[in-house]
């Protein structure tokens, strides 16, 4: 229902245009409306449709207590008919309509048919059902809990059913004088008396539009079951929830849930479509189609039908104790492999590639189930890395594949050890390292490890060998060692490794800044604020800087902290200034670290109003209640926030006061009340409640 907000918005510009036109009148007919919007103040939401010449109307509250506490007051109803000229509400033209749930009683009568009206049942148990009543102050997170569960079910079934929603005081269809061809303007109040709830808004022609015939659009036939899906954007303007129904001649169909299916999606799983899986027979077809229905509770033709059959999506196991046997004389490779046992097996499919993690394409005919588990295959040369997989095929086309498998010829000898490592670092971090080539003829390439110490662990630097007997890497100059460390291996085509090259120690351009202070904590207390931090971990600083920035102003030289240092306390602050601080590092070459993180605080004078006392409470008739307080001296003081409580609910803000120590409070001799204040600062600043009283008589 949020969907029809944006109308709401239309009209009220519409209205604010025609402002001159109808003067005061006008602007009373918009009196009770929120020009500028504000989310958190609680609304209606408002929909509407023209049916068989009569106006269909639903509404709700967009909140769980608005509505449960609405319940028993009901909504007014206020129609207008739109000039065709214009485009304004005719004024002379209003009619109104007070609705209100049904009486606990009137449900009665249902009962004893509860299958046929359980959505019915479902709004009276949602408004008269218990809800745990609380102590004060203690349990409301309970009950709030519970109010939501009932706002949510009893919005659940009047989408389900129009009649519950008339039921439950949501509907109403206005059967007089709607003329087809006009538009009108509905506007829905609540009549919580006491209360700010927006109400809701709508223009509505009375032409009657049919329902879009909904469609499916891809679907998934899977293992025993398949998934129908249908575009949610597309959908959800139009229907609230759906019914699936199944066939299996495409002629007779039959729903598959009593109660529409309704597709929710949550913030964590959000989906464009909605999904519904039916667990069926493989190769058994169904036919499917899908019913929507309208949040008036009004049907959809059913959508085009769609044929769908669960298919077997299980492959063979893949082919087991595979034996891989390569002649060198002969240059060939034989494959053998135990045979699948499988009962829809269709045979195998031997597949070839360079590299393990490379592209694999087929190789050689299909090989029937009947026949032997045997391939042999002659190369041109021996000095390339062959891999194999075999793949077992079903008479579905599920294939199994096994992990890939090296063909190695007999090779027992690796590459000779790279040797005459030289290279060099330049300015801008590039390092260019050359060795001597190798001369065998299966060599793959070279391998090369880089380290920041001799002594430390080497890392593969390339994953794939490289051809050339050089190499070009970029390191970083901002490190806190000033030397880096490589090592080449050779390999050859059978993945035999050399070992490693004596060891090449190249050394960083002198332009290296100390490692950075880190300030890890900072707050305010009373008269001083106070950081912590983590000294520069480089081996020649010889001192911290400390600079700090008052507001936009520039930055200014505090102090020289000594290394050792680990906590500094500034106590020249003043409230609502904002300080910034940031550390230097300074090594023995005074080269200066770079600017690490700041730290911005905003020392905020942390006192608060007194707490102001409610010294008497009294009825001055069944109607009014009048409250008196001590007032403060403080020059702070701006107003007093007067609290207030209907039945033992939470407090709520009922008014303001400024200058006056009293608060005279309009009540209804039905209900029970509790009163409570709060004293307000200029800047905002609240105190805490004071005592909570009730009123007694004089």
């Amino acid at each position: 229902m949020s969907a029809h907000k944006n109308l709401y918005i239309i009209i009220l510009s519409f209205i604010m245009v025609g402002n001159n036109l109808y003067g005061q009148e006008l602007k009373d007919l918009m009196n009770d409306s929120v020009i500028e919007y504000i989310d958190t103040i609680p609304s209606l939401e408002l929909i509407a449709e023209f049916k068989d010449g009569q106006m269909y109307l639903r509404w709700a509250p967009d909140h769980a207590l608005t509505w449960y506490e609405s319940t028993p007051f009901g909504y007014k109803i206020e129609r207008f008919e739109i000039d065709d000229e214009t485009l304004l509400p005719i004024l002379t033209s209003r009619d109104t309509a007070l609705v209100k749930a049904w009486p606990k009683e009137k449900f009665e009568a249902f009962a004893s048919d509860a299958e046929t009206y359980k959505y019915e049942l479902t709004m009276a148990e949602c408004m008269y059902g218990d809800v745990t009543q609380v102590q004060k102050g203690k349990g409301f997170a309970l009950q709030n809990s519970e109010i939501e569960n009932k706002y949510g079910f009893g919005l659940f079934a009047a989408d389900m059913s129009f009649n519950a929603a008339v039921a439950g005081g949501l509907g109403y269809i206005d059967k007089t004088n709607v003329v087809a061809g006009k538009t009108y303007f509905y506007r829905v109040k609540t009549m919580l008396p006491d209360t700010l709830v927006e109400p809701g808004y709508i223009t509505v022609q009375a032409k009657e539009e049919l329902l879009p015939q909904p469609y499916l659009s891809s679907c998934i036939e899977g293992e025993g079951k398949v998934t129908l899906q249908w575009n949610r954007d597309n959908h959800e303007p139009y229907y609230s929830g759906y019914f699936i129904e199944k066939s299996l001649d495409n002629v007779t169909f039959k729903k598959l849930q009593e109660v529409p299916f309704v597709g929710g999606v949550s913030k964590e799983f959000p989906s464009h479509v909605f999904s519904y899986t039916d667990f069926v027979s493989n190769y058994q077809p169904h036919y499917y189609r899908i019913v929507g229905v309208s949040p008036f509770s009004i049907h959809s033709k059913p959508s085009a039908s769609i044929k769908l059959i669960g298919r077997d999506r299980t492959p063979c196991p893949e082919p087991q104790n595979i034996k891989i046997v390569t002649e060198e004389l002969t240059k060939s490779v034989t494959i053998e492999w135990d045979p699948v046992l499988c009962s829809d097996l269709k045979g195998y499919q031997i597949m070839k590639g360079t590299e393990p993690e490379g592209e694999f394409t087929k190789l050689g005919a299909f090989i029937n189930k009947s026949s032997m588990t045997k391939f042999k295959e002659t190369l041109t040369s021996t000095r390339g890395k062959n891999y194999y997989k075999i793949v077992s095929i079903d008479s579905a086309g599920n294939q199994g594949f096994t992990l890939p498998r090296l063909a190695a010829f007999r090779d027992t000898f690796p590459p000779a050890i790279p040797t005459g490592l030289k290279g060099k670092v330049d300015i801008d971090g590039v390092v260019t390292i050359t060795w001597n080539k190798n001369k065998e003829e299966d060599l793959r390439g070279y391998h090369i490890y880089r380290a920041n110490a001799e002594y430390h662990m080497f890392t593969l630097q390339n994953s794939i060998p490289i051809e050339q007997a050089g190499y070009s890497d970029t390191i970083t100059l901002k490190t806190l060692t000033e030397e880096i460390f490589y090592k080449v291996t050779s390999v050859d085509y059978q993945g035999h490794l050399s070992k490693f090259s004596e060891v090449l120690k190249l050394t960083r351009p002198d332009t290296i800044a100390p490692f950075p202070p880190s300030i890890t904590d900072y707050n305010q207390e009373k008269d001083h604020i106070f950081f912590n931090w983590t000294p520069s971990r480089s081996q020649d600083v010889i001192k911290h800087e400390l600079y700090r920035k008052v507001n936009d102003k520039n930055w200014a030289l505090v102090t020289d902290i000594d290394y050792s240092a680990s906590i500094y306390k500034d106590y020249k602050v003043s409230p609502n200034n904002l300080y910034t601080y940031k550390m230097i590092a300074i090594d023995d070459a005074m080269l200066k670290s770079v600017e690490h993180a700041t730290v911005r605080v905003k020392f905020v004078d942390q006192s608060l109003p007194e707490i102001v006392q409610i010294n008497n409470c009294t009825f001055l008739d069944s109607t009014l209640v009048e409250l008196t307080w001590t007032g403060s001296n403080d020059p702070k003081n701006k107003n007093i926030i007067v609290y207030r409580s209907i039945n033992d609910g939470p407090l709520t803000v009922v008014s303001r006061v400024e200058k006056e120590q009293k608060y005279v409070d309009r009540i209804s001799p039905k209900r029970s009340y509790a009163y409570a204040i709060k004293q307000i600062w200029n800047d905002g600043k609240k105190s805490g409640f004071s005592n909570t009283v009730k009123p007694q008589k004089r």
